[in-house]
This record gives structure tokens, sequence and C-alpha cells, in this order.
């Protein structure tokens, strides 16, 4: 599963609700292709992981 996160969506807004092996997959995935957006997520995605 593959998943694009909105560049136009601002971190302090972003809600995302998912599952934590489906965001390594997800992370891996944009590792690969290099794409920026994961370390601008990176703190939200955390925060909705501690949840």
């Amino acid at each position: 599963m593959r998943i694009k996160l909105d560049p136009t969506v601002k971190r302090e807004t972003t809600s995302i609700k998912i599952d934590p092996t489906v965001w390594k997959e997800a992370k891996k995935d944009a590792i690969d292709r290099r794409c920026r957006f994961v370390t601008i997520s990176r703190d939200c995605i955390k925060d909705v992981v501690r949840r």
C-alpha cells in the first residue's frame, strides 16, 4: 500500500490515523523514492503512533 502525503497540508493541521505497520511500509517506500515529506511529517506520525 502506497501512501502519499499531501504537500499542501500543513504539519500542524495534519491528523492521520494509521496502523504503525502500514506506516513502516509507506516510510520504506518513501525513503526509497527519497520523499522529503517523510521528514516533514515524522513528528505528526509519532504522535499518532503513541495514541
